[in-house]
């Protein structure tokens, strides 16, 4: 009789996640504004960060988030919200690029399912990138 061990695991401890906190670089020469995301990033965060006035000087600038590393707490209905803020802040004739840099295979498909469900008629272009200096030579274009 062959003898069976069956091993359960705990799913493994998560541990507690930071708040969210950003730190913004902007390039004035290529017109780029990053900003670099850290900890747990939710609806409110990106609809405050959406809505804050734009800088003197610094008006449609081409856009980097830098999510590697954080860590999503949207719904369904959160990315909607933000959807509908980000057309509103771009309009239809400001060309901006958005790169958004993330390790996160979760992220990249949010990126996706919104180029897909979205007509291509508002003011940005957004795409994900695994790589910063990829996100940045899109962007500075």
């Amino acid at each position: 009789m062959i003898g069976l061990s069956l091993a359960f695991r705990k799913a493994p401890v998560v541990p507690p996640t930071e708040p969210s906190s950003l730190v913004i670089e902007v390039d004035i020469a290529q017109r780029v504004r990053v900003s670099n995301w850290s900890g747990a990033l939710g609806c409110q965060e990106i609809l405050d960060y959406l809505a804050r006035p734009e800088e003197e000087g610094q008006e449609r600038f081409n856009e980097i988030a830098d999510l590697r590393g954080v860590v999503l707490d949207l719904s369904i209905a959160d990315v909607t919200r933000i959807s509908e803020a980000m057309k509103k802040r771009f309009d239809t004739s400001a060309n901006i690029k958005i790169g958004v840099v993330t390790d996160s295979l979760f992220i990249e498909s949010l990126i996706r399912a919104f180029n897909e469900q979205t007509d291509q008629s508002h003011g940005f272009s957004l795409e994900s990138f695994r790589d910063f200096e990829d996100a940045y030579t899109w962007t500075a274009k």
